[in-house]
């Protein structure tokens, strides 16, 4: 905890954001947070960047090609954490909306 308070300082102001928490993990996150003396936003925050960093080292990177996609080993293909984050909100479309964006990305190639 020391550690991730050295590396993210509480004055260090980011983006607000609104997340629902099942009452029984709040509860249990609550309860974390007094043994660890802290406040509960901060040991959310903690949490959720322990679990992102674990994903980020385990994953794998995506590269899309035009007849598809292919997966290939992090060694091979390193992204950005601003393309990594832009492609974590394309996959939070709906169908519809990656459809859109598709086309979009299709038409300004064609263009090229």
């Amino acid at each position: 905890m020391q550690e991730f308070l050295l590396k993210h300082p509480t004055t260090t102001f980011t983006e607000a954001f609104g997340l629902r928490i099942p009452d029984d993990l709040k509860s249990l996150l609550r309860d974390f947070s007094q043994q660890h003396e802290i406040s509960l936003n901060l040991e959310i925050v903690m949490r959720l960047t322990q679990s992102y960093e674990k994903h980020r080292r385990h994953s794998v990177a995506v590269k899309i090609r035009p007849n598809g996609c292919r997966t290939i080993a992090n060694g091979e293909l390193v992204i950005s954490d601003s393309e990594e984050q832009l492609l974590c909100m394309f996959r939070g479309l709906n169908e519809t909306n990656k459809k859109v964006i598709m086309t979009l990305i299709n038409n300004l190639a064609a263009n090229d």
